[in-house]
């Protein structure tokens, strides 16, 4: 009799283990997904930010001719990866920490129709990526219909207020760390940078 007692003590004292090793799996298992999921959001904004740092570096070049926004939106466009463009604005800093005018903040650009703020900044949005490859010509520069023509790159550095800084926005709309199909886990990031706008060379304007 004393052995069977002991018997079901001891099984129900493995019983009591099992669910206690079962509760600090499930524990163990969700710190794991948690540290995953915020390692792979910060590592995904991290490279949006490199991207949008690699932007501001080419729009502030000044080659011949002018490097045109649409190659920081080719750039840009190159660089998404498995997110996608909401809005890349080439714009003017204003105040000591290089943010955006701003009217260029609250423009939310939609097809290809030119979208900025004279002299300020010029929005690209996903409509312009996707017909990117197909533009025409005159969609680069300052001519009707371009769609720079609000701060055409090639009047930046002739006109007597030439910006010494540019800047630019990005927002991406992007799968998170953890996740890699564009219908799940879809969230947005936002990112953005300013540079020093290159001296022309020498003998040109």
């Amino acid at each position: 009799m004393a052995e069977r007692k002991r018997h079901r003590h001891g099984s129900r004292e493995s019983g009591v283990a099992l669910v206690e090793a079962a509760l600090v799996l499930v524990v163990v298992v969700a710190l794991l997904a948690g540290v995953s999921a915020v390692s792979g959001e910060w590592g995904e904004q991290t490279r949006t930010e490199q991207l949008v740092t690699r932007a501001a570096r080419l729009a502030a070049r000044h080659t011949d001719p002018v490097t045109s926004d649409l190659d920081v939106l080719a750039l840009v466009g190159g660089g998404l990866g498995a997110a996608t463009l909401e809005r890349l604005v080439v714009y003017r800093p204003v105040g000591v920490d290089g943010a955006p005018p701003p009217a260029c903040v609250e423009l939310r650009p939609t097809g290809t129709v030119p979208a900025g703020v004279v002299g300020a900044c010029t929005a690209f949005g996903p409509g312009h990526l996707e017909a990117l490859a197909g533009a025409p010509v005159s969609a680069r520069g300052c001519g009707p219909g371009s769609w720079e023509v609000t701060w055409c790159p090639a009047t930046r550095r002739t006109t007597a207020d030439a910006p010494g800084w540019i800047g630019i926005l990005l927002d991406v709309r992007g799968p998170d760390g953890a996740t890699v199909s564009s219908g799940a886990g879809a969230i947005r990031r936002s990112a953005r940078a300013v540079a020093a706008v290159d001296p022309p060379p020498p003998g040109r304007p």
